[in-house]
């Protein structure tokens, strides 16, 4: 009972029929089985029309599933229940979408075939009691290999590829026992690399690579284990460093830099266990502090500055559990004073004052 409803379910699922059909269908199935009747079968739900025999309410001989408007969809033969033999599915045109093979058992088993609607083939898979078992391929409508690879018992072995519709290699690896294994490469389309990575057991481990479509250095990083460890740098596409991290357990730790194009320093910040910790500090590219702040574990705490190019002090503000507290004071370039606020647990409190550039007092406002 159980194996005919996974049956019908997936059989429902291929033709795409709305959820009411399908329980009407299943209660006439389940009427038929129950009651382990014998004859022949007959159904239609609107959209499909089922054809075949029960004998003691379980499907025997050749039973075949019709479009609405006549055309032949699915054909299969039953022994007990169980599939065997070849099936075949059909698009509406009349052309073969799935060529299958059954055991006496019902399992899958050797070769498998499905084709586009315009007759092309699709894929081929191989089977062995049902388990995944021997060369599988895939293919674009154009006819072009997609993908290659082997299966024994079930698993992944050997090397695995994949191409782009004109041909190309898209990528390629290795399988030993269901895990990658070796080498691991993707490409562009235009056959330039664009990553290369060891892997152990399914999991990266060692340096790894990637880059621009142009053939420049883009990212390099290091895993241990899969997760990423050490050093990593990241490039422009014109070739100049843009930023150093270190990883510990696939968490940031250490400083993270960052360059401008000339190779000065834009950027330093802590981080511990993956969040920002402790002071970070921005540049200009005069070499020019542009600013300084305060983490603790990934919160803004203590004091806030921000600069103007020339120098002045452009704000400063106080951070406590990430949330503006304190007085907050801006200036003009000149460094007059622009703005004083103030804030408790990052709402607005007390006097709130602003001046012009020459120090005369604009605005004033009040915060309960």
């Amino acid at each position: 009972m159980k194996k005919i409803l996974i049956f019908l379910f997936l059989i429902i699922q291929y033709f795409n029929v709305h959820s009411q059909n399908n329980q009407i269908y299943r209660k006439v199935i389940d009427s038929f089985e129950t009651h382990k009747i014998s004859g022949n079968f007959n159904f239609s739900n609107g959209e499909f029309r089922w054809k075949g025999k029960y004998l003691n309410g379980k499907r025997t001989g050749k039973w075949k599933t019709y479009y609405i408007s006549g055309e032949l969809g699915y054909v299969v033969r039953y022994s007990n229940n169980k599939r065997t033999g070849k099936a075949k599915s059909f698009y509406k045109n009349g052309n073969i979408e799935n060529i299958e093979r059954y055991s006496k058992e019902g399992f899958r088993k050797g070769e498998w075939k499905s084709f586009y609607e315009n007759g092309q083939l699709m894929k081929i898979e191989n089977y062995s009691i049902g388990i995944e078992n021997g060369i599988w391929e895939s293919y674009y409508e154009n006819g072009q290999l997609k993908w290659i690879q082997k299966y024994s018992e079930g698993k992944r072995i050997g090397p695995w590829k994949t191409y782009y519709e004109n041909g190309q290699i898209e990528e390629s690896s290795f399988f030993s026992n269901g895990e990658l294994n070796g080498k691991y490469s993707i490409y562009f389309e235009n056959g330039q690399l664009k990553k290369t990575v060891n892997y152990i057991d399914g999991k990266e481990d060692g340096e790894c690579k990637e880059y621009f479509e142009s053939g420049q250095l883009k990212r390099l990083s290091n895993y241990y284990k899969g997760l990423l460890t050490g050093e990593r740098k990241k490039y422009k596409e014109n070739g100049h460093l843009w930023e150093t991290t270190y990883f510990h357990d696939d968490k940031l730790n250490g400083e993270m830099k960052r360059f401008w194009e000339t190779g000065e320093l834009a950027l330093v910040q802590k981080y511990s266990e993956g969040k920002r910790t402790g002071e970070g500090i921005s540049y200009y590219k005069n070499g020019q502090i542009r600013s300084i702040n305060n983490y603790y574990l990934g919160n803004r705490i203590g004091k806030w500055v921000n600069y103007f190019e020339n120098g002045q002090i452009e704000n400063v503000t106080f951070f406590s559990n990430d949330k503006l507290n304190g007085e907050f004071r801006v200036y003009f370039e000149n460094g007059q004073l622009r703005e004083v606020r103030n804030y408790i647990d990052g709402k607005e409190k007390g006097k709130w004052v602003s001046y012009d550039k020459d120090g005369n007092l604009v605005k004033e406002t009040v915060f309960e």
